[in-house]
């Protein structure tokens, strides 16, 4: 899958091993394990700020706290969905 922006220029992507393919600027779930693994999953709105060059590196993400203030995380790639 490419990916264009609105002008149809092809943007830079992390292959994911399928169709969610990450970009900068992207709205993903980003699939949260919290720590300790008790046995569930947090889905998590997130947006994608940055990414490594080679495929299925770390990805940069902000997310907003409970607070509201909004804080980076660098998180796996294959923990990230394209944003339904």
């Amino acid at each position: 899958m490419t990916t264009r922006d609105n002008r149809g220029r092809r943007l830079v992507t992390v292959d994911t091993g399928g169709p969610d393919d990450v970009f900068p600027g992207a709205s993903v779930t980003w699939l949260h394990v919290p720590r300790g693994g008790y046995g569930y999953v947090l889905p998590v709105d997130a947006e994608v700020a940055a990414h490594g060059r080679a495929p299925s590196t770390r990805v940069t993400i902000v997310v907003a706290t409970r607070s509201g203030r909004r804080v980076k995380r660098s998180v796996d790639a294959a923990n990230l969905r394209w944003k339904k």
